[in-house]
């Protein structure tokens, strides 16, 4: 639960999510520490520590030197090394440059300890390697001996004597083995138990994250990275593909909006529009926010006459609702695999340019591409 929290953080910290990913860092530590894990502890101390340095680089020295005590406790060499640089890192930031480099003094000594304990331990490994063969080479030999005294005795008397003892050995070790047998059984339930609980657990997690790393948090909708995921996939058969579609959805005047009403009335505005876009497509269908006030809708199978449908009926039930008691309207641009776009790019892009004619048209319209379309690059670029 300590390294899935602190995933979730890594998540949010990619997005650019500070204050997300330090909660879930400080949530990941108060798992480490509920443990007693000293290795999970000083994983989670130097994470978090490591976001905190330039927002609050005093809490973030007192973490890592908390994580280099620990280190040292349990003698986790590269953790101290992690620790020695992180600090020197923050006390230059502070200005402490004497401090600075008295902790890259002893970043440079454990280095070199570093370096000369792995050098240790390849001539210990070499030696170990030599010795084990040795011992191997006298076993054998002591082998060849016994082969032969036990060739000498041919005493029936004593074999009978040494088939009666192995006789009880092999008595009493099938006896502790179905004992040893039955207590490794109860051990290995308990342990498929645990591992069962634990996956069930792991797998909730894993469910959360895909769902993070697939969808706008704001709206719900999926991503502009799995937008063009699921367009790649789509184009991978395009010489097989007859009908596809997409339309290109921007709310009309958001910018008054947010200046009327302020951003978090905006927000609403966005996830009611998103909410209403999910509600009127099929199942095979799939809504992306592509930017700001704009969606993407990806429509497979889909003919142009249909797409047009599909865009002026979800307009019209656009016009008619309200968000938060502020009425708004939309501007929709469609385009067609039959248009002869080779890339999920090109296929947008002409949607685009479908929505600025939609835009020119005096907004709250459906604009379907065609050539005639492309002098708009011309004009937007300048």
């Amino acid at each position: 639960m300590s390294t899935t929290a602190r995933i979730i953080g890594n998540i949010y910290r990619a997005q650019g999510n500070n204050n997300k990913a330090i909660e879930y860092y400080k949530e990941s530590l108060s798992f480490a520490r509920e443990t007693g894990g000293k290795l999970y502890e000083i994983k989670s101390l130097t994470t978090l520590a490591g976001i905190l340095i330039g927002i609050d680089t005093n809490e973030a020295i007192t973490l890592l030197k908390r994580s280099l005590a620990l280190s040292t406790e349990i003698d986790d060499k590269l953790h101290m090394l992690y620790a020695y640089r992180e600090i020197r890192i923050a006390e230059k930031l502070r200005g402490r440059i004497e401090e600075s480099l008295r902790y890259a003094e002893e970043e440079i000594a454990l280095t070199d300890i570093i370096q000369n304990e792995d050098k240790l331990a390849l001539e210990k490994a070499h030696l170990h390697s030599h010795k084990m063969e040795i011992e191997l080479e006298t076993l054998r030999e002591k082998e060849k001996r016994h082969q032969l005294e036990l060739e000498k005795k041919n005493n029936q008397i004593e074999i009978a004597a040494q088939a009666r003892v192995i006789s009880e050995l092999e008595l009493s070790k099938n006896k502790y083995a179905s004992i040893a047998l039955a207590f490794l059984l109860a051990a290995c339930l308990a342990i498929v138990l645990l591992v069962y609980r634990s996956f069930i657990a792991s797998k909730k997690h894993n469910e959360e994250l895909d769902y993070l790393a697939a969808r706008d948090p704001l709206t719900n909708c999926y991503n502009r990275r799995i937008l063009f995921e699921v367009m790649n996939r789509d184009f991978l058969d395009l010489p097989q593909i007859e009908e596809y579609c997409i339309l290109m959805v921007d709310i009309d005047h958001f910018k008054s909006v947010n200046d009327t009403y302020g951003h978090s009335i905006g927000d609403t505005v966005l996830c009611g529009v998103a909410e209403l876009l999910q509600a009127n497509i099929r199942k095979s269908d799939s809504v992306a926010r592509f930017g700001g006030e704009e969606f993407c809708i990806i429509l497979p199978n889909t003919t142009q006459e249909q797409a047009i449908r599909i865009a002026e009926a979800i307009r019209i039930k656009v016009e008619k609702a309200t968000f938060d008691d502020i009425p708004v309207t939309c501007g929709f641009g469609v385009s067609s695999i039959k248009f002869k776009a080779r890339t999920p790019s090109e296929l947008i892009e002409q949607a685009d340019l479908a929505l600025y004619e939609a835009k020119s048209l005096g907004r709250n319209q459906v604009a379907l591409w065609d050539a005639s379309l492309e002098e708009f690059k011309l004009y937007r670029s300048e």
